[in-house]
């Protein structure tokens, strides 16, 4: 077949200069969707990623992407696609499936930690994929496999990969260098080693190593940070610590969606972002059997459920499909503000960075019992 060259290192700044804001919602399975994306656009995001992807999932089923493919939308541009997965052929399918939707660039997971990362995801739409996001790091050469094919794949728009730091800083740049000899104008690193998760007892990022990729990667390769952003502060510390061009969001962009327009958010505030984004919602719904809508909400009300049994069980019961009954529930919440009646608690993003919440648990053996969230 025909040798495609491989594009210029230059295409994801051209891209970037397109952007209004160095802040950036990174990719996250199933919470990155487009009305999601367009709120924080909305509230100073620069470029979002799509959720990841799964490119077998992309290339053999087309339920799989009516489903989930959601590019297009008015005020959604530009938009980075996530994809994953361990074949090289499979991958250069999904990108140019990606890129004709509408991507404005792809993006290869190389650093999900997660369990499905490690198994491949769910078998039901990946049989064949062994293993995607950071456990491929661990072979280098199937990295730069993928990478290649994707950008020889005859696609027009820049290859990027997000990573996680690997064992060494000399292994991590190492990585980092072959990535872009293999094709990638632009990189994600995310500041955590697989093993170091927040979850699950992990420490804070480390930006030290992400620093020494952007010196030593050519200054037309665009480098972005990931890990431990909660802030607006937190993100141009990073940029002036890192030297990077950008820093991704997540979590802390999942609480405040708004995190890009900088200072503390009012409770009203909080609430009226609720209200938003399930507008964007109704403007535009998601196709997923079950829909983001709940999940958003969590993370923004978060700090109010935690703290009052009667709300989390209501917010419980509400269908998560049904738009009407979770408007009602945030009604209900500024019904209680403005009553002086909604007290808060821990915030999503430090429910795992804080020992406020284990204490709580462990002082008051009475209260329900320790649960990851409400039922959905």
């Amino acid at each position: 077949s025909r040798q495609v060259p491989c594009p210029s290192h230059a295409m994801a700044r051209v891209l970037w200069g397109r952007c209004t804001s160095p802040i950036v919602c990174a990719p996250m399975i199933a919470q990155s969707e487009a009305a999601f994306r367009v709120l924080c656009r909305a509230h100073g995001v620069g470029l979002c990623y799509t959720p990841m992807w799964y490119a077998e999932a992309l290339v053999d089923s087309e339920e799989y992407r009516r489903a989930n493919m959601d590019l297009g939308h008015a005020n959604d541009s530009p938009t980075v696609a996530q994809i994953a997965g361990d074949d090289p052929v499979v991958m250069a399918r999904a990108a140019v499936i990606c890129a004709r939707a509408g991507a404005d660039a792809i993006d290869i997971n190389l650093g999900c930690p997660t369990e499905d990362a490690r198994q491949g995801g769910r078998k039901t739409i990946c049989p064949k994929t062994r293993r995607y996001g950071a456990y491929l790091l661990e072979d280098t050469s199937t990295v730069v496999g993928i990478v290649r094919a994707v950008a020889r794949s005859g696609i027009d728009i820049p290859v990027m990969a997000k990573i996680r730091l690997l064992q060494s800083d000399v292994a991590t740049i190492a990585t980092c260098r072959a990535i872009v000899d293999a094709g990638a104008s632009g990189l994600c690193v995310h500041g955590r080693t697989k093993d170091n998760r927040p979850k699950y007892g992990g420490g804070p990022a480390d930006m030290r190593p992400i620093a020494a990729v952007r010196r030593a990667l050519p200054p037309e390769v665009l480098v972005l940070a990931n890990g431990g952003i909660e802030t607006r502060g937190d993100a141009e510390a990073c940029i002036i610590d890192t030297g990077v061009d950008g820093v991704a969001a997540a979590e802390g962009l999942l609480e405040n969606p708004a995190l890009a327009e900088g200072g503390e958010l009012t409770d009203l505030q909080r609430l009226g972002l609720a209200s938003e984004y399930l507008a964007l919602c109704r403007q535009m719904p998601s196709n997923l059997p079950y829909p983001p809508y709940k999940p958003h909400l969590l993370k923004i009300l978060y700090r109010y459920l935690e703290c009052d049994d009667e709300l989390h069980e209501r917010f419980s019961r509400t269908k998560g499909t049904d738009l009407d009954s979770i408007e009602a529930f945030v009604a209900l919440l500024a019904a209680r503000l403005q009553e002086g009646n909604l007290p808060a608690g821990t915030p999503w993003y430090r429910r795992w960075r804080e020992g406020k919440r284990l204490v709580q648990q462990v002082a008051n053996p009475r209260k329900r019992p320790q649960r990851r969230g409400p039922r959905f």
